[in-house]
């Protein structure tokens, strides 16, 4: 285990509000998502083995199962052993991330991924060169045509699971949907819209193309706006207010309703999907266990809100700042954003360490110990337990809040 230890300084600390009680789990079960920006979208990255190799992949629930960029697919497969169905993927099938269609090669190959606690099966592998040139990363993965696994996406703990269909029993989810496949996708039946809140909830019940590769928006329709009438209508009506944006229109809600604040809406009128799409935006808001043996998506609703947002509401300088994003049990916490100045990124913390203890307790005592600190102008030690992308590590330093001076001074290490 390793232990980083830290000279104090002065430290801005904000976290996001929590409620509830079910979470996801934390062990070596479960593959860590980083949710970074690319050159086309906002997108969700992981380290997965292929045949061996580690590649970077988007997790894409809108792809068109395992697509791998050539270069790197030819370090790991003897391409010219592969057989080759056809030169190009069907131009009717869209890829959301890029703005026309792909042409890509399909091999009639099956490859098995090694992903959590279980094993993947894809029956064809895709080719596309210049796939890492335009995402920034090796491939793109979503869930296997046909797949039968249980699927656990916790946006609050960056994470997703993989289990056998008879190894979890879902309980204490706020909603739950039918699933309807369509190939390599699939749709939530029926999603509750809810926006005008308790205790006369206004819902409105619509289907949804489940896409993590499309990062921006909370619900994108696809056609021209007439198409979606009785939609739209049900929004605009049970909407404060609405306004316009250069990404597409925004509605301000109700804080009860399933979309929570502010809903934007986007429409495509090239129409790539059958459906509208619920976005990253929406996705987030949950966390979502996916039955595929059953069909059936449960939702758990989380603590996620806009950090950047909550950081320029907080903290002039954001440089300073440390944002955790907490699970609903508020035991541990994510770190969603840390300043290049704050002691704790200057100790070793960084974006997406896991904080498992705060000083062998949970995230809650923590935040109750900060706020005494300020109270009394005080230093405490602290010490966190960081699981790092499956790597263990203990950071300990002390945190001095001195309001009246610019910076901090102490002693690590016993005092």
């Amino acid at each position: 285990m390793k232990t980083v230890t830290l000279i104090a300084c002065i430290a801005a600390v904000f976290f996001c509000g929590a409620s509830g009680a079910a979470q996801a789990g934390t062990g070596d079960d479960v593959c860590r998502f980083r949710s970074e920006r690319t050159k086309v979208a906002r997108l969700l990255i992981m380290d997965v083995p292929v045949r061996g190799d580690t590649l970077r992949l988007c997790f894409d629930t809108g792809g068109m199962g395992l697509v791998l960029d050539s270069l790197a697919a030819a370090s790991i497969f003897n391409l010219d052993s592969l057989n080759s169905v056809c030169r190009s993927v069907d131009n009717a099938v869209y890829f959301p991330v890029f703005s026309e269609h792909l042409v890509m090669k399909l091999y009639d190959y099956p490859v098995d991924v090694p992903f959590s606690s279980d094993t993947l099966h894809y029956s064809t592998l895709m080719l596309y060169s210049g796939l890492e040139d335009r995402l920034d990363c090796d491939g793109i993965m979503s869930v296997p045509r046909g797949d039968s696994h249980i699927w656990d996406i916790d946006f609050e703990k960056y994470t997703i699971s993989v289990s056998s269909s008879d190894s979890l029993t879902v309980e204490g989810y706020d909603f739950f949907t039918d699933l309807d496949r369509w190939g390599d996708k699939f749709h939530f039946k029926a999603f509750p819209l809810e926006l005008a809140g308790s205790p006369d909830p206004m819902i409105c019940n619509i289907d949804l193309l489940v896409d993590t590769g499309y990062g921006d928006g909370t619900i994108i329709f696809n056609g021209p706006e007439d198409k979606y009438t009785a939609e739209m209508e049900f929004i605009q009506d049970n909407a404060i207010m609405s306004y316009e944006t250069k990404r597409g229109r925004e509605y301000l809600t109700y804080a009860a309703g399933w979309i929570n604040d502010t809903l934007q809406v986007n429409f495509r009128p090239d129409g790539i999907a059958d459906v509208p799409i619920a976005g990253m935006e929406l996705l987030t808001r949950f966390r979502i266990v996916l039955d595929m043996s059953v069909d059936k998506a449960y939702f758990f609703r989380n603590n996620i809100r806009d950090i950047t947002d909550f950081l320029a509401g907080c903290d002039p300088d954001e440089a300073k700042a440390l944002t955790l994003q907490p699970d609903r049990s508020m035991s541990t916490a994510v770190v969603t954003s840390i300043g290049k100045d704050n002691c704790a990124y200057k100790a070793g913390l960084r974006k997406y360490d896991l904080i498992e203890k705060f000083d062998g307790g949970t995230f809650q005592d923590y935040h109750m110990k900060f706020q005494q600190m300020k109270r009394s102008n005080s230093e405490f030690e602290y010490v966190f337990d960081i699981d790092r992308f499956g790597e263990k590590m203990q950071i300990k330093f002390f945190w001095e809040y001195l309001p009246e001076k610019s910076d901090s001074t102490g002693t690590a290490g016993d005092k």
